[in-house]
């Protein structure tokens, strides 16, 4: 039986779940993917952000090494706590270039 589920959601952009299993943590690259490419391609398409805004270059980078995995792979749980600690910089970041534009 599943534990609980939390997800990371930038105002219905992009939604990336993590299943909590007896207190492990699932992530498997082909569920993430679809989604952080999605929000990738948003916040790309936003004229207002710089090429070199923050959570373009994190977002990218995650993107880039769930490319290399294989299907299978599972993300370990070092690796599901650095995405959801960049993911929520770039959030951040996204947020106050909101405020600021």
């Amino acid at each position: 039986q599943f534990g609980e589920m939390s997800c990371v959601d930038w105002g219905g952009m992009a939604k990336i779940e993590i299943v909590s299993h007896w207190g492990i943590l699932f992530v498997f690259p082909l569920q993430i993917h679809p989604d952080l490419s999605e929000l990738y391609d948003t916040i790309n398409s936003l004229s207002t952000l710089e090429p070199n805004f923050e959570g373009k270059v994190k977002v990218k980078s995650w993107l880039d090494r769930l490319g290399v995995m294989s299907a299978s792979d599972e993300l370990t749980d070092d690796q599901v706590r650095q995405m959801l600690f960049d993911l929520e910089g770039a959030y951040n970041a996204f947020m106050k270039a909101l405020s600021q534009s």
